[in-house]
């Protein structure tokens, strides 16, 4: 199985709206190429419109809140930082980098990040093209 993570409070909109996006527009078109993907969501206060999405789609786990995120960030294949909007340095992306795991992150998601060896910035269209490829 194939394992990807996000993280973020989901309470706040650019994180909320974002995954939303993803979900609908990335992750399911993944996995019709990747039937044994999962993805995890973590973070605090998932909003219910989310969790009743994850009835739908087949490999969406909404988990909320965890008091350490960093051992699902080590254990996923992939952590992904599709964000959408919002503004300054997503700590999130920091805190997933600084616990040796790849990140795939649209530009807005890697906003003030300095290179690195596993930080994959994309454009917001090709998000899952690079997932794809990084899995194979």
């Amino acid at each position: 199985k194939y394992n990807l993570v996000f993280f973020g409070n989901m309470k706040r909109s650019e994180n909320h709206w974002s995954i939303i996006w993803f979900i609908l527009f990335h992750f399911m078109n993944l996995k019709k190429e990747k039937k044994d993907l999962n993805l995890w969501v973590l973070g605090l206060q998932p909003r219910r419109s989310l969790k009743l999405l994850e009835r739908f789609v087949g490999g969406l786990h909404v988990v909320g809140a965890v008091d350490d995120p960093v051992p699902a960030f080590v254990e996923a294949d992939l952590n992904i930082a599709p964000l959408l909007y919002g503004a300054g340095v997503k700590i999130k992306v920091l805190q997933m980098l600084d616990a040796g795991a790849k990140v795939v992150a649209t530009e807005v998601g890697a906003e003030g990040i300095q290179q690195h060896q596993n930080l994959y910035v994309v454009d917001k269209s090709s998000i899952g093209t690079k997932i794809l490829e990084l899995l194979d």
